[in-house]
């Protein structure tokens, strides 16, 4: 079994539940990534990697692309 971890970002932009749905689900389309949520609440997207997975870069770059949003690794 591959170990697992999680990566918090920062996001600003999100406004709605669709934002954090479009967020979610472009997210999740990377490979290596076992969830992912995001939080226009908290200003936040986690996300849960496996195996040989997306970079934070690239992880970035798919929240960046979702929308009208910034993102970056939180911490």
């Amino acid at each position: 079994m591959a170990d697992s971890k999680e990566l918090v970002f920062s996001v600003t932009g999100m406004t709605c539940g669709g934002c954090e749905k479009g967020i979610k689900q472009a997210v999740e389309r990377l490979a290596g990534v076992k969830a992912a949520t995001a939080d226009r609440i908290k200003k936040e997207a986690r996300v849960t990697l496996e195996g040989a997975a997306a970079s934070p870069d690239q992880i970035v770059a798919a929240i960046q692309g979702a929308g009208k949003f910034q993102a970056k690794l939180a911490g």
